[in-house]
């Protein structure tokens, strides 16, 4: 698994069985003690399915392979996903947004992330042999899913690396961490872009994945085949890439309605 993910894993464990009050009874636990942690969480603290659902499938793991206690998927099934529209930026708003981060390495990062719709952990981990300024790509590995891919390099973007490199000649990881020979860490990319858009007068909830989410959309509202969108975005499957047709306006896909159409009325 990725390191984000056993991370994660890790945190709903600990969090699970500090909930239960089982710490030292860890084989007592129960599908029971699942289910009331998980209410706990979707009732009182009103979290997100998707960060409930990904705690139950940690304590699943904890379980079925640590502790080796039954486990049934019908008597402790996933919350249902609300189905969501991700929060997009305009084209301008990108612009406001990346001018507005005075600090280089997460200008650079945000240009890189925004021009090649990378997640920030792609972003953080790029190496300068990942570059092929010849080509116009980057090599992104160890993508989510433990998959690699190529994705597109722009001029503008490429400038502002070399620029970058110039400034502060990295080794190995384009964005060194203070840490020798390891990369920029994900919390400070995210703090920053969250103070930027805050300085920027966004409103809107901006987060590293927003830039992907924006990639995303400004490509199909140039017609870009979806295909292509998925590839370069490193989907497993065409239905995630979907998604994005919910943010294009009716106007962007030169979709009217049949009232608009018809002679009959006046």
């Amino acid at each position: 698994m990725a390191t984000g993910t056993q991370s994660a894993y890790l945190r709903a464990a600990r969090n699970f069985i500090l909930f239960s009050g089982k710490r030292d009874f860890l084989f007592s636990l129960t599908l029971d003690d699942v289910k009331i942690f998980m209410h706990h969480h979707l009732k009182v603290l009103l979290q997100a399915s998707q960060t409930i659902n990904l705690k139950r499938t940690a304590i699943k793991f904890l379980y079925i392979n640590i502790l080796d206690i039954h486990w049934d998927d019908n008597k402790v099934c996933n919350v249902k996903n609300r189905k969501t529209v991700p929060v997009v930026l305009a084209m301008e708003e990108v612009a406001k947004l990346i001018n507005t981060i005075d600090n280089p390495t997460y200008k650079t990062i945000a240009i890189l992330m925004y021009s090649a719709g990378l997640r920030v952990s792609e972003a953080i981990k790029l190496k300068i042999s990942d570059i092929d300024s010849k080509s116009m790509q980057l090599l992104i590995t160890d993508g989510k899913g433990n998959k690699d891919r190529y994705a597109i390099l722009s001029e503008k973007c490429l400038q502002a690396l070399r620029a970058y490199y110039k400034m502060y000649k990295p080794t190995n990881y384009l964005f060194e961490g203070q840490r020798f020979n390891l990369y920029i860490s994900k919390e400070s990319v995210e703090g920053a872009i969250t103070v930027a858009a805050t300085k920027c007068g966004i409103n809107k909830k901006v987060t590293p994945h927003t830039l992907r989410h924006a990639f995303a959309t400004h490509l199909l509202q140039f017609d870009t085949n979806l295909y292509y969108i998925k590839q370069l975005l490193g989907h497993s499957s065409i239905r995630s890439t979907s998604r994005y047709l919910h943010t294009i306006s009716f106007t962007n896909r030169n979709v009217k309605s049949p009232m608009d159409f018809n002679g009959s009325f006046q």
